[in-house]
């Protein structure tokens, strides 16, 4: 069963790579071949084959040899461990396979913002959605809490908002993607444990933010980073929150 989910985990990795080179660009993900981003050549089916192209290709087109970017067998082998990751914290397989999903999700969002500041609304959306029917599944008081908790971050975010442009400056907070993936880790996580997982990732921003200098930091892999913690923690120690 580990080699199954690997192996799905890896073909969704495969896939995230795709959404992630093809999303900001508008481009179809689901009809069109793929195809070399430099030469255009579409790919033929033993070029597709998840981690094993990229080794036998060595690392560049059959077309233009032109050298392929590493996030491809990164993306296949990460999303391939967190898939093992989710059959281990998860004993009903709906709920593990649901979650790699999302893990899949969560990583390419990361990516995304990652790259340009901003994530697409679709994909946002969906892994919420997913969270929810996760939820739903697992504990359904989750779903008030992530509805909770994105009533609070729309007010706190009003507030700032308000606080600032009164000052006579155009700030912008938390963009909503933030708060939607709060949101989502809160129905996967609980109220509890997601503040923990904020807390994580507030710090990583934070040590980021002294090191580099930026005002403009992607924060959603910050977060993913502090979900995949908080999950480690929560599964594999006897840590108890119901005090809290």
């Amino acid at each position: 069963m580990l080699l199954v989910f690997f192996v799905f985990g890896v073909c969704l990795g495969s896939f995230a790579t795709v959404l992630i080179n093809r999303l900001p660009l508008g481009q179809d993900f689901i009809l069109s071949r793929s195809r070399c981003p430099k030469c255009h050549k579409k790919l033929s089916p033993y070029e597709l084959i998840p981690i094993f192209s990229w080794i036998f290709l060595k690392r560049e087109c059959k077309g233009c040899k032109s050298k392929i970017s590493a996030i491809y067998i990164i993306s296949e082998i990460l999303i391939g461990f967190l898939a093992i990751f989710a059959y281990f914290i998860d004993s009903n397989l709906i709920l593990a396979l649901l979650l790699v999903i999302i893990f899949t999700i969560f990583y390419t969002l990361s990516i995304i913002d990652l790259r340009l500041k901003a994530v697409p609304n679709g994909l946002l959306m969906s892994g919420y959605f997913l969270a929810i029917i996760y939820a739903f599944i697992n504990d359904m008081s989750n779903i008030i809490d992530s509805f909770t908790i994105i009533g609070i971050m729309v007010i706190l975010k009003s507030t700032l908002i308000l606080r600032h442009n009164n000052k006579g400056k155009n700030i912008e907070p938390m963009g909503d993607g933030d708060s939607i993936f709060i949101a989502s880790m809160v129905a996967i996580l609980g109220l509890e444990w997601g503040f923990i997982a904020l807390f994580i990732a507030a710090l990583i921003q934070l040590v980021i933010h002294l090191i580099k200098k930026d005002r403009a930091i992607a924060f959603i892999p910050a977060l993913f980073i502090g979900f995949i913690a908080i999950l480690s923690i929560k599964n594999f120690t006897n840590i108890n929150l119901g005090l809290i």
